[in-house]
């Protein structure tokens, strides 16, 4: 899920979404209460990125649209393919000379494997090129 399609939903409608599955992820539909792009409802996993300090989603099932990524089933172990890329501000592909973010961006890189996240060496964070376990769903994070 792009941070566009997250902006989409109100902050409080996308946490109210979201259902805690073992002690590592949050499922997001397919309830049919998050919808992205109106391609229709979507199955979604949501995880805690230590790097980041934020959530990051993985779409695994869009009805009607293109595919998403894949999911072993593991709620504790979890694997996702392919990586996921994210990135932000300047460096967004076509705006890294914008200057509405004052060079202001990042990179967050990584594989989701086993529970494990393998951050890769072009993500711009503390952990670019480490690999750490998948940390579990902060308790005073909704």
């Amino acid at each position: 899920m792009t941070l566009s399609a997250v902006r989409k939903v109100a902050l409080s409608g996308f946490m109210d979404a979201m259902a805690l599955v073992g002690t590592k992820l949050r499922n997001i539909g397919p309830s049919g209460a998050y919808e992205v792009n109106t391609a229709g409802p979507i199955s979604a996993w949501a995880h805690w990125c230590p790097a980041c300090a934020e959530v990051h989603v993985y779409n695994v099932v869009r009805e009607g649209g293109r595919a998403c990524w894949g999911f072993n089933g593991n709620f504790e172990k979890p694997s996702f393919s392919p990586s996921m890329l994210i990135r932000w501000g300047n460096k967004v592909p076509g705006y890294e000379n914008n200057p509405h973010f004052n060079g202001e961006g990042g990179i967050c890189h990584y594989f989701l494997t086993d529970g494990r996240i393998s951050y890769c060496g072009d993500s711009t964070h503390e952990l670019s090129g480490q690999t750490v376990d998948l940390p579990d769903w902060p308790k005073d994070f909704l």
